[in-house]
């Protein structure tokens, strides 16, 4: 029993030492996504508790360039984007640049005032009323825009601890700027024992797992080339 404990225990700090670099990192898949579109908190076309208490099992930053506008009837892969912010993921469509800082998209003023290539996030987590049967719950996507995941950033870092040790109430509201506004707090901090613990560790794998697939390849797509720098166009340091 006492290897066994030793197990889960060790699995939970290497991930909360993973989850920490990845916090520094903020700014399609087999899970099911909760969406935050209209202020709304929905997953599957349902209406979700708002607030909506959870608990965020990982955490990926995430860059994403497409080179056709937004189709909500028709969902597509990037073109190209990166799980770790510095360079192209290798199965990406048709890699802009062969990193992401030398990236003519990542610059300010290629979509309007903004940057084509867009910053944000992805979390994995479960409903906290499945705690109870965490080893068949099911693991929940969500992508957060680069305004909200600055809160979250925030929220993650004012914790001092990983997210997976806390369960979290997000709430989403109407913004007429960003189109929603997340705000994170703190609910209770979980109590592990020899059944949550490993369930929770396994869980954890399970999510981090779900969060690293590569989007599906697109078929024929045309790569669009990257426009020339231009001088006086501001860079992210991101």
């Amino acid at each position: 029993m006492g290897k066994e404990i030793m197990s889960w225990q060790e699995a939970l700090k290497a991930h909360a030492e993973q989850a920490k670099a990845r916090v520094q990192k903020l700014t399609a898949t087999t899970a099911t996504m909760l969406s935050f579109k209209n202020g709304k908190l929905r997953v599957g076309g349902e209406d979700m508790d708002n607030p909506l208490e959870v608990v965020i099992l990982a955490l990926r930053g995430e860059r994403a360039y497409y080179d056709t506008d937004y189709d909500a009837e028709n969902a597509s892969s990037p073109t190209c984007y990166s799980y770790d912010g510095d360079s192209p993921h290798p199965d990406a469509d048709a890699p802009q640049a062969e990193t992401c800082g030398s990236c003519p998209w990542n610059e300010f003023g290629t979509k309007g005032k903004g940057k084509a290539c867009k910053e944000g996030s992805r979390m994995a987590l479960v409903l906290v009323d499945q705690l109870g049967d965490l080893e068949t719950a099911d693991v929940l996507q969500a992508k957060t825009s680069v305004n909200n995941t600055k809160y979250l950033r925030s929220y993650a870092e004012r914790l001092g601890a990983p997210l997976f040790m806390f369960t979290t109430a997000i709430k989403n509201e109407v913004d007429p700027k960003t189109q929603y506004r997340l705000s994170f707090r703190s609910v209770d901090k979980l109590v592990l024992n020899d059944k949550l613990g490993p369930a929770l560790s396994a869980k954890v794998e399970e999510a981090e797992r779900l969060l690293a697939v590569p989007y599906p390849k697109s078929e024929d797509r045309p790569a669009k080339p990257a426009p020339k720098a231009r001088g006086g166009v501001r860079r992210s340091k991101f």
